[in-house]
């Protein structure tokens, strides 16, 4: 094999490691933000949980002033349908009494179902922030977990990437500016090998006389389809 074309070859192997890494990297970064994204929300969950609970507590204390309102009217009302003289005015007290009456239950019915309700989300919030407690330990370490494992793929990608630039810089000054222009390009693709007569790189037939050329260690063959280099091994 052609000695530049061996020096691509190990520099499409390292970008093929990094490009790898990379992908790993990205993988990680996701179930990260997944995990953060996950807890934040159960965490949202938990706090409009306890607004939702500290709302009704709030009408459940009103509604008892309320109640409380509504039994001493009750109490004065009783108090003073006796001490009228006319049959009128007694039935005016007595309307009014059955109207509080009517209130008051309306009230107390209104305080069981919230009370109930209370006492529910008590249960469900205290589900949930126990399972907090043992899912964050849990997503904590997973997270640090990943984070070494991103720090440690970053830190091989230093040394592969150092690795691919000092082959490269083994390579003439034209070579080094095909290669460039190749590694941005979309798959990142430099070098291909012919297979019978196919480039893999593009996996493109190309004419027999340049795959039989492709073997040839003197020459720099390019593809006809693609334009990268190809090689084919004897």
């Amino acid at each position: 094999m052609n000695k530049e074309i061996k020096i691509m070859v190990e520099v499409q192997r390292y970008l093929s490691l990094i490009s790898d890494k990379n992908k790993e990297i990205e993988r990680y970064d996701k179930s990260i933000k997944f995990w953060k994204n996950d807890f934040l929300q159960k965490e949202k969950n938990i706090t409009e949980l306890n607004k939702k609970k500290f709302d009704i507590q709030k009408k459940i204390k009103e509604n008892e002033i309320l109640l409380s309102e509504i039994e001493e009217k009750l109490s004065k009302l009783d108090e003073q349908k006796y001490q009228v003289s006319s049959e009128k005015e007694v039935e005016a007290f007595e309307t009014e009494i059955l109207a509080e009456k009517d209130k008051r239950d309306s009230v107390e019915e209104f305080l069981i179902e919230k009370i109930d309700e209370v006492e529910e989300l008590i249960k469900v919030l205290t589900s949930l922030q126990e399972e907090m407690v043992v899912s964050k330990k849990q997503v904590v370490k997973d997270i640090n977990d990943l984070e070494e494992k991103i720090i440690k793929l970053k830190e091989q990608n230093l040394k592969d990437e150092s690795s691919k630039n000092l082959l490269i810089d083994g390579l003439s000054s034209q070579l080094k500016s095909i290669l460039s222009k190749l590694m941005k390009s979309k798959n990142g693709i430099i070098v291909g090998q012919v297979v019978g007569d196919v480039c893999k790189a593009c996996n493109f037939q190309i004419p027999a006389s340049l795959a039989f050329e492709a073997e040839d260690d003197t020459k720099l063959v390019k593809c006809t389809n693609c334009g990268r280099y190809i090689y084919k091994i004897k």
